[in-house]
């Protein structure tokens, strides 16, 4: 009996780094190595003859073991040329698309005012940001792809970021449907408190900001928690408010690190970006190019914080038992009959 392959990641067609097996032509005879830049083009019956192993073409060279520490895993995407690339490319969408187009619409809506032409200006202004508006969620659906790569990879152990999604329409939605799952089972529970809390009014004073921020980070972790077993469980469904304070409170000592971690990433984030809104008040024309390599540490930062999570999984996969074993395992683990017996009267075959 053939031994099954190994699981695609939840539609994300991963596969370890350990090289890839060489294309075969119909006679058998070896025709060439698959292309690590050869795509799909919506072919799935040919998906398990591409190269979807990682390359490590970075400026670090892999470790031999995942990493245990955070400032290890911020070198992560220094590992390959595609978490790179994605970082650099998303980091300069997210620039022009947000940044240049937003202040654009402010100088025109700015001049439009000063000629009392408002809603002209509301109407240059939609059309000038119709192609941000389009290419937007775009953009934002190929980095949430990547990012669930990351998660799942990690998840594995791997050490060496995972390739980039396919620019086709498998790469940007095969295996997006976690997300959606995550959101409505992750974000809206983790940060209702804190919306109801808003609702209510937030209030003045020190008492106030304290709510606002432990309420926050409240969020955020639980959020962390859920994209944890909705990624790298068995059971999409498994980040439900049950399933993760379960897991909370059964494996606390083994999760909240990771939690903690995506914590403090995202807090150093938001950190950067009131520094480039301050910025942006004293120095306008320093805040236009600073805020493209600002775009881009975001995006790295998300890239480690998924590296994160998944790590969180890989160092305490045995005891968290969120995954079952593969069938080879299940075989290897299963009491072998003697070739001369037979099953037994009345067994199931």
């Amino acid at each position: 009996m053939e031994e099954s392959p190994p699981r695609a990641g939840f539609g994300y067609d991963l596969q370890p780094g350990g090289g890839a097996e060489p294309v075969r032509g119909q006679s058998g005879a070896r025709r060439r190595e698959g292309s690590p830049g050869e795509a799909r083009a919506g072919r799935r019956a040919e998906a398990k003859a591409l190269d979807r192993s990682p390359i490590t073409d970075g400026f670090l060279k892999p470790l031999q073991a995942p990493e245990r520490s955070l400032f290890t895993a911020l070198l992560y995407p220094l590992r390959s040329a595609d978490s790179l690339g994605i970082a650099a490319a998303i980091g300069a969408a997210y620039w022009m698309l947000v940044a240049l187009v937003f202040e654009y619409c402010l100088v025109i809506q700015s001049d439009a005012e000063s000629f009392n032409a408002g809603p002209m200006g509301w109407l240059v202004n939609l059309i000038t940001a119709m192609p941000s508006v389009f290419l937007l969620p775009l953009v934002t659906i190929y980095l949430l792809q990547y990012l669930g790569r990351v998660i799942v990879s990690s998840g594995r152990g791997e050490t060496v970021p995972p390739k980039t999604p396919d620019r086709n329409f498998d790469g940007f939605f095969d295996g997006l449907s976690r997300w959606f799952i995550w959101l409505a089972l992750g974000v809206v529970p983790g940060f209702l408190p804190l919306a109801l809390s808003a609702s209510a009014g937030v209030g003045h004073g020190g008492m106030a900001i304290a709510r606002v921020v432990v309420l926050a980070a409240a969020g955020v972790s639980y959020a962390s928690v859920a994209l944890m077993r909705t990624f790298l469980d068995d059971n999409p469904l498994a980040g439900n408010p049950f399933g993760v304070l379960g897991a909370v409170l059964g494996h606390g000592p083994a999760i909240v690190p990771a939690a903690f971690r995506v914590l403090v990433l995202l807090a150093g984030t938001c950190g950067l970006i009131a520094m480039l809104v301050a910025l942006r008040a004293m120095a306008f024309w320093i805040y236009i190019p600073a805020a493209l390599p600002a775009c881009s540490a975001v995006v790295w930062a998300l890239i480690v914080a998924a590296r994160v999570l998944g790590l969180g999984y890989y160092h305490n996969r045995h005891s968290l038992g969120w995954q079952a074993p593969p069938a080879r395992a299940r075989r290897r683990d299963r009491p072998k009959q003697a070739e001369h017996e037979g099953p037994l009267a009345g067994a199931d075959i």
